[in-house]
């Protein structure tokens, strides 16, 4: 019995991929950028919902001052000198 091509084994699937997967280095690289990221908004959050309670507002009220100009925004020195989140 003749063998029959597979759908594996034809000339449109044998073509090399023209995007290759990230290798193990960037795959760290790209996992570590967004827990970062994830980290720097969670401390974000919490000094915006702390500076809010101490305004005695909610935390949707103060962001809408913030952009309003009536308080100071939340500069990366503050965001850098907040401890890390325990989550």
């Amino acid at each position: 019995m003749p063998r029959t091509k597979t759908p594996a084994t034809t000339e449109s699937s044998s073509k090399a991929p023209s995007v290759r997967p990230p290798t193990a280095k960037q795959q760290r690289a790209a996992t570590a950028k967004l827990h970062a990221e994830e980290k720097k908004a969670k401390k974000l959050h919490t000094i915006a919902e702390r500076r809010a309670k101490a305004e005695g507002m909610d935390k949707k009220q103060f962001i809408a001052a913030v952009v309003a100009g009536k308080y100071p925004p939340i500069t990366a020195e503050d965001i850098a000198n907040e401890p890390n989140p325990t989550e």
